[in-house]
Protein backbone atom coordinates (compact mmCIF):
# COMPACT_ATOMS: atom_id res chain seq x y z
CA UNK A 1 0.00 0.00 0.00
CA UNK A 2 1.25 3.08 -1.00
CA UNK A 3 2.35 5.68 2.14
CA UNK A 4 1.51 9.42 2.31
CA UNK A 5 4.98 10.06 1.99
CA UNK A 6 5.36 7.64 -1.16
CA UNK A 7 2.33 9.73 -3.09
CA UNK A 8 3.60 13.27 -2.17
CA UNK A 9 7.35 12.09 -3.98
CA UNK A 10 5.27 10.56 -7.10
CA UNK A 11 3.08 13.60 -7.53
CA UNK A 12 6.14 16.49 -6.52
CA UNK A 13 8.31 14.30 -9.23
CA UNK A 14 5.87 14.60 -11.78
CA UNK A 15 5.59 18.55 -11.09
CA UNK A 16 8.80 18.96 -11.08
CA UNK A 17 9.30 16.82 -14.54
CA UNK A 18 6.29 18.72 -16.08
CA UNK A 19 7.51 22.13 -15.22
CA UNK A 20 11.45 22.01 -15.61
CA UNK A 21 10.17 20.74 -19.22
CA UNK A 22 8.19 23.53 -19.98
CA UNK A 23 10.37 26.08 -18.48
CA UNK A 24 13.56 24.65 -20.39
CA UNK A 25 11.21 24.12 -23.69
CA UNK A 26 10.65 27.95 -23.04
CA UNK A 27 14.04 28.88 -22.75
CA UNK A 28 15.46 27.25 -25.48
CA UNK A 29 12.75 28.10 -27.93
CA UNK A 30 13.62 32.34 -26.91
CA UNK A 31 17.55 30.79 -27.66
CA UNK A 32 15.84 30.16 -31.01
CA UNK A 33 13.78 32.90 -31.85
CA UNK A 34 14.27 35.69 -29.74
CA UNK A 35 11.70 38.10 -29.12
CA UNK A 36 8.62 35.59 -29.77
CA UNK A 37 5.58 36.12 -27.65
CA UNK A 38 6.09 32.54 -25.78
CA UNK A 39 4.85 34.05 -22.20
CA UNK A 40 1.08 32.83 -22.89
CA UNK A 41 2.15 29.76 -23.94
CA UNK A 42 4.03 29.02 -21.29
CA UNK A 43 1.87 30.01 -18.47
CA UNK A 44 -0.89 27.85 -19.88
CA UNK A 45 1.75 25.12 -19.72
CA UNK A 46 2.51 25.25 -16.48
CA UNK A 47 -1.49 26.12 -15.61
CA UNK A 48 -2.03 22.44 -17.36
CA UNK A 49 0.95 20.82 -15.29
CA UNK A 50 -0.78 22.26 -11.92
CA UNK A 51 -4.12 20.84 -12.71
CA UNK A 52 -2.82 17.44 -13.89
CA UNK A 53 -0.70 17.14 -10.83
CA UNK A 54 -3.87 17.81 -8.35
CA UNK A 55 -5.77 15.11 -10.63
CA UNK A 56 -2.95 12.66 -9.76
CA UNK A 57 -2.99 13.62 -6.11
CA UNK A 58 -6.42 12.86 -5.93
CA UNK A 59 -6.44 9.76 -7.92
CA UNK A 60 -3.55 8.48 -5.77
CA UNK A 61 -5.14 9.38 -2.71
CA UNK A 62 -8.82 7.42 -4.02
CA UNK A 63 -6.51 4.40 -4.71
CA UNK A 64 -4.93 4.45 -1.37
CA UNK A 65 -8.53 4.54 0.15
CA UNK A 66 -9.56 1.64 -1.66
CA UNK A 67 -6.67 -0.64 -1.00
CA UNK A 68 -7.22 0.17 3.02
CA UNK A 69 -11.04 -0.67 2.09
CA UNK A 70 -10.14 -4.14 0.47
CA UNK A 71 -7.49 -5.36 3.14
CA UNK A 72 -10.06 -4.20 5.87
CA UNK A 73 -12.63 -6.39 4.10
CA UNK A 74 -10.30 -9.34 3.58
CA UNK A 75 -9.36 -8.94 7.76
CA UNK A 76 -13.16 -9.20 8.11
CA UNK A 77 -13.51 -12.57 6.19
CA UNK A 78 -10.69 -14.17 8.15
CA UNK A 79 -12.36 -13.38 11.56
CA UNK A 80 -16.15 -15.01 10.00
CA UNK A 81 -15.45 -17.83 8.03
CA UNK A 82 -15.93 -20.04 10.82
CA UNK A 83 -19.50 -18.73 11.88
CA UNK A 84 -22.88 -19.82 10.96
CA UNK A 85 -24.45 -20.15 7.51
CA UNK A 86 -26.16 -17.13 7.73
CA UNK A 87 -22.55 -15.10 8.78
CA UNK A 88 -21.24 -17.33 5.41
CA UNK A 89 -23.74 -15.71 3.76
CA UNK A 90 -22.70 -12.33 4.59
CA UNK A 91 -19.27 -13.46 4.37
CA UNK A 92 -20.10 -13.85 -0.12
CA UNK A 93 -21.56 -10.34 0.06
CA UNK A 94 -18.34 -8.97 1.05
CA UNK A 95 -16.47 -11.30 -0.86
CA UNK A 96 -18.37 -10.11 -4.26
CA UNK A 97 -18.17 -6.22 -2.81
CA UNK A 98 -13.97 -7.06 -2.83
CA UNK A 99 -14.06 -8.42 -6.03
CA UNK A 100 -15.91 -5.62 -7.46
CA UNK A 101 -13.74 -3.47 -5.49
CA UNK A 102 -10.24 -4.91 -7.05
CA UNK A 103 -11.83 -4.98 -10.42
CA UNK A 104 -12.58 -0.74 -9.92
CA UNK A 105 -8.91 -0.62 -8.83
CA UNK A 106 -7.59 -2.49 -11.40
CA UNK A 107 -9.74 -0.14 -13.75
CA UNK A 108 -8.52 2.83 -11.85
CA UNK A 109 -4.69 1.43 -12.59
CA UNK A 110 -5.03 0.65 -15.87
CA UNK A 111 -6.81 4.62 -16.54
CA UNK A 112 -3.92 6.71 -14.49
CA UNK A 113 -1.47 4.82 -16.85
CA UNK A 114 -2.94 4.96 -20.07
CA UNK A 115 -4.10 8.73 -19.81
CA UNK A 116 0.00 9.67 -18.97
CA UNK A 117 1.30 7.82 -21.94
CA UNK A 118 -0.41 10.98 -24.49
CA UNK A 119 1.29 13.72 -22.67
CA UNK A 120 4.27 12.01 -22.17
CA UNK A 121 4.20 11.06 -26.12
CA UNK A 122 4.02 15.00 -26.29
CA UNK A 123 6.66 15.50 -24.54
CA UNK A 124 8.88 13.34 -26.02
CA UNK A 125 8.09 14.10 -29.87
CA UNK A 126 8.57 17.77 -29.29
CA UNK A 127 11.76 16.98 -27.46
CA UNK A 128 12.88 14.63 -30.35
CA UNK A 129 11.74 17.10 -32.92
CA UNK A 130 13.82 20.16 -31.08
CA UNK A 131 16.70 17.83 -31.05
CA UNK A 132 16.60 16.96 -34.70
CA UNK A 133 16.38 20.14 -36.10
CA UNK A 134 18.25 22.87 -33.78
CA UNK A 135 20.98 20.28 -32.15
CA UNK A 136 24.08 21.64 -33.82
CA UNK A 137 22.83 25.08 -33.53
CA UNK A 138 22.49 25.16 -29.76
CA UNK A 139 24.71 25.76 -27.28
CA UNK A 140 26.26 22.18 -25.87
CA UNK A 141 24.72 22.55 -22.27
CA UNK A 142 21.03 23.29 -23.48
CA UNK A 143 21.40 20.81 -26.49
CA UNK A 144 22.30 17.95 -23.19
CA UNK A 145 18.97 19.27 -21.52
CA UNK A 146 17.01 18.48 -24.70
CA UNK A 147 18.55 14.78 -25.06
CA UNK A 148 18.11 14.70 -21.23
CA UNK A 149 13.83 15.73 -21.60
CA UNK A 150 13.66 13.15 -24.57
CA UNK A 151 15.77 10.25 -22.33
CA UNK A 152 13.23 10.70 -19.40
CA UNK A 153 10.31 11.20 -21.56
CA UNK A 154 11.01 8.13 -23.46
CA UNK A 155 11.65 5.98 -19.98
CA UNK A 156 8.49 7.51 -18.29
CA UNK A 157 6.60 6.16 -21.25
CA UNK A 158 8.19 2.90 -21.25
CA UNK A 159 7.73 2.52 -17.36
CA UNK A 160 3.36 2.98 -17.77
CA UNK A 161 3.31 0.93 -21.28
CA UNK A 162 4.76 -1.69 -18.87
CA UNK A 163 1.99 -0.68 -16.10
CA UNK A 164 -0.54 -1.42 -18.72
CA UNK A 165 0.88 -4.74 -19.19
CA UNK A 166 0.76 -5.35 -15.90
CA UNK A 167 -2.59 -4.59 -15.39
CA UNK A 168 -4.33 -5.83 -18.70
CA UNK A 169 -2.37 -9.54 -17.24
CA UNK A 170 -5.20 -9.65 -14.50
CA UNK A 171 -8.09 -8.83 -17.01
CA UNK A 172 -7.40 -11.20 -20.57
CA UNK A 173 -9.88 -13.57 -20.67
CA UNK A 174 -8.74 -16.97 -19.95
CA UNK A 175 -8.53 -19.50 -23.63
CA UNK A 176 -7.49 -22.82 -22.69
CA UNK A 177 -5.73 -25.31 -25.36
CA UNK A 178 -2.80 -27.62 -25.33
CA UNK A 179 -0.18 -25.44 -25.63
CA UNK A 180 3.12 -27.24 -27.26
CA UNK A 181 5.41 -25.67 -25.09
CA UNK A 182 8.81 -27.86 -26.86
CA UNK A 183 8.03 -25.10 -29.67
CA UNK A 184 7.42 -22.23 -27.64
CA UNK A 185 10.83 -22.31 -26.19
CA UNK A 186 11.95 -22.95 -29.02
CA UNK A 187 10.72 -20.14 -31.04
CA UNK A 188 12.08 -17.71 -28.11
CA UNK A 189 15.42 -19.02 -28.15
CA UNK A 190 15.46 -18.77 -32.09
CA UNK A 191 14.37 -15.25 -31.05
CA UNK A 192 16.73 -14.09 -28.93
CA UNK A 193 19.62 -15.56 -30.82
CA UNK A 194 19.27 -12.76 -32.95
CA UNK A 195 19.27 -10.39 -30.82
CA UNK A 196 22.89 -10.98 -29.35
CA UNK A 197 24.36 -12.59 -32.31
CA UNK A 198 28.28 -11.79 -30.94
CA UNK A 199 27.47 -13.83 -28.14
CA UNK A 200 28.50 -18.41 -28.83
CA UNK A 201 25.69 -19.55 -26.51
CA UNK A 202 25.37 -22.74 -25.97
CA UNK A 203 21.64 -23.73 -25.36
CA UNK A 204 20.06 -27.36 -24.44
CA UNK A 205 16.92 -28.00 -24.88
CA UNK A 206 15.17 -31.01 -23.18
CA UNK A 207 12.18 -32.51 -24.34
CA UNK A 208 8.97 -31.05 -22.67
CA UNK A 209 5.39 -31.50 -22.51
CA UNK A 210 2.58 -29.82 -23.75
CA UNK A 211 0.28 -28.51 -21.19
CA UNK A 212 -3.32 -27.02 -21.28
CA UNK A 213 -3.13 -23.00 -20.83
CA UNK A 214 -3.97 -20.25 -22.44
CA UNK A 215 -1.00 -20.09 -25.34
CA UNK A 216 -0.65 -15.75 -25.52
CA UNK A 217 -0.32 -15.54 -21.58
CA UNK A 218 2.14 -18.83 -21.62
CA UNK A 219 4.13 -16.99 -24.26
CA UNK A 220 4.85 -14.30 -22.48
CA UNK A 221 6.19 -16.62 -19.27
CA UNK A 222 8.49 -18.54 -21.22
CA UNK A 223 9.37 -15.35 -23.87
CA UNK A 224 10.63 -13.39 -20.28
CA UNK A 225 12.54 -16.41 -18.76
CA UNK A 226 14.34 -17.16 -21.95
CA UNK A 227 14.90 -13.71 -22.97
CA UNK A 228 16.51 -13.16 -19.29
CA UNK A 229 18.43 -15.66 -19.33
CA UNK A 230 20.38 -14.36 -22.29
CA UNK A 231 20.65 -11.24 -21.36
CA UNK A 232 21.95 -12.03 -18.13
CA UNK A 233 24.70 -14.63 -19.21
CA UNK A 234 25.30 -12.53 -22.21
CA UNK A 235 28.75 -11.29 -20.57
CA UNK A 236 29.77 -14.38 -19.14
CA UNK A 237 32.78 -16.40 -21.17
CA UNK A 238 31.17 -19.24 -22.44
CA UNK A 239 27.03 -18.21 -21.51
CA UNK A 240 25.24 -21.80 -21.17
CA UNK A 241 21.20 -22.00 -21.18
CA UNK A 242 19.57 -25.39 -20.32
CA UNK A 243 16.12 -25.88 -20.34
CA UNK A 244 13.80 -29.28 -19.67
CA UNK A 245 11.29 -30.11 -17.08
CA UNK A 246 9.99 -32.26 -14.14
CA UNK A 247 7.08 -33.60 -13.77
CA UNK A 248 5.98 -34.73 -10.24
CA UNK A 249 2.92 -36.35 -10.90
CA UNK A 250 0.73 -32.84 -9.66
CA UNK A 251 2.35 -30.64 -12.07
CA UNK A 252 4.56 -29.52 -14.95
CA UNK A 253 7.52 -27.72 -13.43
CA UNK A 254 9.37 -25.94 -16.27
CA UNK A 255 12.89 -24.54 -15.56
CA UNK A 256 15.19 -22.38 -17.59
CA UNK A 257 19.09 -22.52 -16.17
CA UNK A 258 21.82 -20.06 -17.14
CA UNK A 259 25.23 -19.28 -15.68
CA UNK A 260 24.87 -15.58 -15.77
CA UNK A 261 25.15 -13.25 -13.47
CA UNK A 262 22.71 -14.47 -10.83
CA UNK A 263 21.49 -12.68 -7.95
CA UNK A 264 21.84 -12.82 -3.47
CA UNK A 265 19.60 -15.50 -2.72
CA UNK A 266 17.93 -12.99 -0.05
CA UNK A 267 16.54 -10.88 -3.19
CA UNK A 268 14.60 -13.93 -4.93
CA UNK A 269 11.22 -12.88 -3.71
CA UNK A 270 11.71 -9.36 -4.29
CA UNK A 271 12.15 -10.21 -8.13
CA UNK A 272 8.47 -10.68 -8.49
CA UNK A 273 7.85 -7.13 -7.55
CA UNK A 274 6.66 -4.43 -9.98
CA UNK A 275 9.93 -2.60 -10.78
CA UNK A 276 11.58 -4.27 -8.20
CA UNK A 277 15.54 -5.06 -9.62
CA UNK A 278 18.44 -6.87 -8.01
CA UNK A 279 20.96 -5.42 -10.96
CA UNK A 280 21.30 -1.44 -12.14
CA UNK A 281 19.96 -0.09 -15.28
CA UNK A 282 23.26 0.85 -16.16
CA UNK A 283 24.87 -2.73 -16.29
CA UNK A 284 21.43 -4.35 -17.91
CA UNK A 285 18.64 -2.74 -19.26
CA UNK A 286 15.10 -3.10 -18.05
CA UNK A 287 12.12 -1.97 -16.08
CA UNK A 288 11.31 -4.81 -13.69
CA UNK A 289 7.82 -5.91 -14.31
CA UNK A 290 8.54 -8.58 -16.76
CA UNK A 291 8.72 -11.33 -13.63
CA UNK A 292 5.78 -9.80 -12.14
CA UNK A 293 3.62 -10.11 -14.97
CA UNK A 294 4.57 -13.89 -15.42
CA UNK A 295 4.19 -14.70 -11.76
CA UNK A 296 0.78 -12.87 -12.36
CA UNK A 297 0.38 -15.44 -15.49
CA UNK A 298 1.41 -18.24 -13.56
CA UNK A 299 -0.82 -18.08 -10.53
CA UNK A 300 -3.72 -17.26 -12.71
CA UNK A 301 -3.04 -21.17 -13.96
CA UNK A 302 -3.33 -22.27 -10.71
CA UNK A 303 0.84 -22.66 -10.53
CA UNK A 304 3.73 -21.52 -9.10
CA UNK A 305 7.06 -19.82 -9.97
CA UNK A 306 10.20 -19.48 -8.26
CA UNK A 307 13.99 -18.96 -8.17
CA UNK A 308 17.31 -20.33 -7.53
CA UNK A 309 20.51 -18.52 -7.80
CA UNK A 310 23.95 -17.22 -5.91
CA UNK A 311 25.60 -14.29 -7.01
CA UNK A 312 27.71 -15.01 -9.64
CA UNK A 313 26.83 -18.66 -10.31
CA UNK A 314 23.96 -18.37 -12.59
CA UNK A 315 19.97 -18.26 -11.94
CA UNK A 316 16.91 -21.32 -12.16
CA UNK A 317 14.14 -19.91 -12.72
CA UNK A 318 11.46 -22.27 -12.21
CA UNK A 319 7.40 -22.19 -12.97
CA UNK A 320 4.97 -24.86 -11.96
CA UNK A 321 1.99 -25.83 -14.40
CA UNK A 322 -0.97 -28.55 -12.96
CA UNK A 323 -1.47 -31.36 -14.64
CA UNK A 324 -5.12 -31.07 -14.77
CA UNK A 325 -5.58 -27.67 -15.09
CA UNK A 326 -9.27 -27.00 -16.24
Amino acid sequence: MQSNTQIWRITFLYFAFGFTWIFVSDRILHLISPGAELALQTYKGWIYIFGTTLMLFLLLKASQKKLVISNNKIALKDRVIAQTEEEKKKLQNLSDELKEANEELQAFNYSVSHDLKSPLRVMQGYAEILNKKYKDKLPEEDAKLLENISASAKRMNILTGNLLKFSSSAKVEMQYEMVDMQKLFEDCINECKVLYPDANYKVNVFPVPATRADKGLMLQVVSNLVSNAFKYSAKTHRPNIEIGTVIDGKANVYYVKDNGTGFDPSFKRKLFEPFSRWHSNADYEGSGIGLAIAERIVNRHHGEIWAESKVGEGSTFYFSLPLNIN
